[in-house]
Formats: structure tokens, C-alpha cells, sequence
């Protein structure tokens, strides 16, 4: 199989309405998971805060392209974003109430920061599978 079918089974299988009930899945027990490991005090990053941060920036970018894969519509990608910057905020919010956590403006940042950029990659990935080979734009995504 040559490169360009590769591509053109990928654009069909993003585009499925399999794959976005799994990636919404994924989104929701990725964004689950972050809630739960940002406010369970026995959970906290270990080592410097450099770690941390690179923890934030993977997990929430990790969420943005999981979420905008998941809905149909490129509008839907700032929905995403917001949700998960509002998420973040509330997250470092709700952590100055937990015993044994602390939030902070700078972890807010770094999530926006992961935010953005998973936001940027979805997008990305959403046009690419949009335009197989061929120039053909999809409307399908």
C-alpha cells in the first residue's frame, strides 16, 4: 500500500462515527482522570517543577487533540479549547481548597499553553484527513 492510501484509509477511519464515540470517550475519561489526579493529594508530580509543567502541557494537549478529533465541525475546536482552559482554571482553583495541594497562575499557564497547541495539532490533523491526495477538500470531517 502506498503512502497515499494509507492516508486515504486514515482520512476514512478519523471521519467515522466509531472513531469519534471512542475519541469522545477517551476525551471524557482523559478529562476524568486530570480532575481526579489534580485534586487527589497522593497523586502530585514528583520532582522539580519543570516535571510538573511538562506534566500540565501533555495531559491538556493531550485532551485538545483527543477533543477536537472527537467533534464533528471545525467550529467545535475553541469550544474545546475554552472548556478545557476553563477547566484548568477551576482545577488550580479547586486545589488551593485540598490539603496537600497548591494551585497556582503558573500551572494555569502551562495548561493554557498545551491547550492551544493540542488545539493547533487538532486542527491540523482535521485538515489534513480533510484534503486527501488529490487536492479534494472533504466536508465529511
Amino acid at each position: 500500500m502506498s503512502l497515499l492510501g494509507a492516508e486515504g484509509n486514515l482520512s476514512g477511519l478519523l471521519g467515522s462515527q466509531r472513531f469519534r464515540a471512542i475519541a469522545m470517550a477517551l476525551f471524557i475519561a482523559g478529562a476524568l482522570l486530570v480532575i481526579y489526579g489534580s485534586l487527589n493529594p497522593r497523586l502530585s508530580v514528583p520532582g522539580s517543577a519543570a516535571r510538573s509543567y511538562l506534566v500540565h502541557f501533555v495531559a491538556y494537549g493531550g485532551l485538545a487533540v483527543m477533543g477536537s478529533l472527537a467533534m464533528p465541525g471545525n467550529r467545535s475546536i475553541p469550544l474545546v479549547g475554552v472548556g478545557l482552559v476553563i477547566m484548568g482554571g477551576a482545577v488550580e482553583f479547586a486545589q488551593l481548597h485540598v490539603p496537600g495541594r497548591t494551585g497556582s497562575i503558573e500551572d494555569a499557564a502551562v495548561n493554557l499553553c498545551g491547550v492551544t497547541l493540542g488545539c493547533l495539532a487538532g486542527l491540523a490533523i482535521r485538515r489534513r484527513v480533510a484534503r486527501p491526495p488529490g487536492g479534494r477538500h472533504r466536508e465529511s470531517f
